[in-house]
């Protein structure tokens, strides 16, 4: 029976990684390593008796803070067994194979996982579970993973899922298969939206910082000002890439390189005990603003309205200043676009401007906005075409439904490239639904549609996620050549 909620337990990971001094002990599922634990680590595990990781232990011993060990399935067994970070406890605050959760290895979790696949890395629930052959890590979003490694930084870290793609500033590791966890509630993730939310102050007290993402907020403060759902969701689904949402959030390579957890750099910023907020050159909230033009004119904007520098409402009001009054442009794509890849990369090319803007970026990134768009928007549907007739080649009948753009569940990177239509095929929203109402267009024969590597596979039928004439839509791959 699941004993977490996912967005809890990936909370909990995240904290871990961000915010406390860890060490890869192995067999250690977040013991403080101070006191009799020192000894107790050193000599449980043929290898930790290794010279080599001995000393690593006993270099950390006894600090304040102290450091806490785990390795790769403790991580998890000790998070699901309720650690909490407490040094006075002797495992930190977890209770040994509690909470209905078995003492078992990295190998053998994954077998006790539903929904295990080797294919749809960039489809999956953050709390799934990400597994190679004896090791295995937790999936918090936006194409990262949270594991305890000896590898790269010896301790718990944020890497990379290669197998949706390499991020600037992590490590990456390519997983042989995901699944979800029976101890973990993925019901949560049905939308993702928060119960937290900034509210108002007093004018003599700043608008407190925001700790958590409050996805409902933002996209009825968005709606209000744009219009247009399309146009919503792609910003949206860019600022989740960039921040999960979460005003306060430092851009994580910058809490090592600063030593500030994003509560201590949003609090010492407010109270001016850091001032160099300006000029480090860190992203930072639910845009990530880096350059320091725009983090002044963000730290301005928060002090005129007495509001701390990692306020969701301060933050919306500053994103929709710059795209009124500097980025006109994008503000013009958005309150226009037919569809969520075109306002998705607008913001991803003359916006947030990351080094990366490649078609698996923009793919990535548009499919975050999709669900966005999927939760939200109700029954909008997504595209509409003029034309009322269906090919041919697919027989279909009338509906009365209303269709909106389903989300792809598969990726295969040998997938992506373009194709050439064989005949006239309809672009559906839905994949494998033969109405009339699910049409999007019909597609000439010999036009050239593009896929990013995504599908959804129906009866046996693999239906390409495509992108032609500004549409995106399912298109047969029996069709495509």
């Amino acid at each position: 029976m699941a004993t977490m909620k996912s967005k809890t337990f990936v909370e909990k990971a995240i904290d871990i990684a961000k915010n406390y001094n860890t060490l890869y002990v192995m067999g250690c599922f977040g013991a403080p390593l101070t006191g009799s634990n020192v000894s107790r680590y050193c000599t449980n595990h043929t290898y930790n008796k290794q010279s080599t990781r001995t000393a690593m232990i006993k270099a950390v011993a006894d600090k304040d803070p102290p450091y806490y060990g785990f390795d790769c399935v403790c991580l998890i067994k000790g998070i699901l067994w309720g650690w909490s970070g407490n040094s006075a406890k002797t495992y930190g605050g977890a209770t040994y194979a509690s909470n209905g959760v078995p003492d078992i290895s990295a190998d053998s979790m994954i077998t006790k996982c539903s929904d295990i696949s080797t294919t749809g890395w960039a489809n999956m629930t953050p709390g799934e579970v990400c597994w190679l052959s004896g090791h295995i890590g937790i999936y918090i979003g936006d194409g990262l993973c949270v594991e305890c490694t000896p590898s790269w930084d010896n301790k718990v870290q944020i890497t990379a899922v290669k197998n949706i793609g390499t991020k600037s500033g992590y490590n990456a590791r390519t997983w042989t298969k995901h699944g979800k966890l029976p101890y973990v509630d993925y019901s949560d993730q049905a939308t993702t939206s928060s119960s937290a939310s900034s509210t108002s102050t007093s004018s003599s007290t700043k608008a407190a910082a925001s700790s958590t993402a409050d996805s409902k907020t933002i996209w009825d403060y968005l709606m209000g000002k744009i219009g247009n759902a399309y146009g919503v969701a792609g910003l949206m689904g860019n600022l989740y890439a960039e921040s999960g949402l979460i005003p306060n959030n430092l851009q994580n390579t910058y809490n090592t390189k600063l030593g500030y957890t994003d509560a201590a750099y949003t609090a010492a910023v407010d109270d001016g005990s850091y001032s160099n907020f300006s000029s480090d050159s860190a992203g930072y909230g639910l845009a990530q603003w880096t350059y320091s033009t725009r983090k002044k004119n963000l730290k301005a904007y928060a002090d005129a309205q007495n509001a701390s520098i990692g306020n969701l409402e301060m933050q919306l009001g500053f994103l929709y200043k710059e795209l009124s009054e500097s980025y006109s442009s994008v503000l013009t794509t958005l309150k226009n676009a037919t569809t969520v890849l075109q306002a998705s990369n607008a913001v991803l090319t003359k916006f947030e401007c990351p080094a990366d803007q490649g078609s698996s970026v923009k793919s990535t990134r548009a499919s975050y906005g999709q669900k966005y768009y999927d939760t939200y928007a109700g029954t909008e549907s997504s595209t509409t075409d003029s034309s009322s007739s269906t090919s041919s080649s697919t027989s279909t009948t009338s509906s009365t439904t209303t269709y909106k753009l389903a989300a792809a569940q598969s990726f295969d990177k040998s997938l992506a490239g373009t194709y050439t239509t064989k005949g006239a095929y309809n672009m559906r929203y839905v994949p494998g639904t033969l109405v009339s109402a699910n049409v999007i267009c019909v597609i000439p024969k010999g036009k050239t549609v593009r896929c990013y590597g995504y599908y959804t596979t129906v009866s046996g039928t693999k239906w390409l996620y495509v992108v032609y004439d500004g549409k995106t839509g399912f298109v047969t791959m029996e069709g495509l050549k």
